[in-house]
């Protein structure tokens, strides 16, 4: 009996830079987490 493996798809992964100051929104829960977490370890 014979593996049955998934074809390859390697073309398909692409790494898009992304930049996560502009994804964040003044405002949110995501922002204040994010304010907390890098000004509250320091």
């Amino acid at each position: 009996m014979m593996a049955n493996y998934k074809p390859d798809l390697s073309c398909q992964s692409k790494f898009i830079p992304i930049d996560f100051a502009q994804q964040i929104i003044p405002g949110t829960f995501e922002y204040a987490l994010s304010h907390i977490v890098a000004y509250s370890f320091k």
